[in-house]
């Protein structure tokens, strides 16, 4: 098996949170980005960089709280959350997402929002590759944190 990464913050082997035996997928090839002037909103591929977002939006005299590094894709900074140059203004970058069309493991194409498929919204924006937790189990889940760094 060949180890590559393209984009992201570390193409280290085993920091993209997918171990030895794991799959990441390429998505550059879906970087479609779309201007809505009148509404405010920009549509983006999850494989886009942010550089071209940030090109693409030039153009029409707009920003994006957005990444901060150029070549970081737009859906695995979504995914971790997301620090902006504009985020002690507008928040994560997350913070900015409006909706997500994504397939589910069971191949259905789905729209996740505010109003629909809220709790997928909900761990998509920031979630990353973790599993979204109750908060009721916070002291578990630091009890279990404790003791996996113990035994390292």
């Amino acid at each position: 098996m060949t180890n590559y990464s393209i984009g992201g913050h570390n193409a280290n082997v085993g920091y993209g949170s997918v171990g030895k035996e794991g799959v990441v997928l390429d998505l550059s090839a879906l970087n479609e980005i779309i201007v809505f002037e009148e509404e405010g909103v920009v549509s983006v591929g999850p494989g886009a960089t942010w550089e071209a977002v940030y090109t693409e939006l030039e153009k029409h005299r707009l920003t994006v709280a957005g990444g901060r590094v150029s070549d970081v894709g737009v859906g695995g900074l979504i995914l971790g959350g997301g620090m902006s140059h504009f985020t002690t203004r507008w928040g994560s970058v997350a913070d900015n997402l409006i909706n997500v069309e994504l397939v589910t493991a069971d191949s259905k194409i789905v729209i996740a929002s505010a109003g629909e498929n809220d709790d997928l919204f909900r761990a998509l924006k920031g979630g990353g590759a973790n599993f979204v937790y109750n908060g009721n189990d916070a002291a578990k889940i630091l009890d279990a944190t404790v003791r996996v760094q113990e035994a390292m």
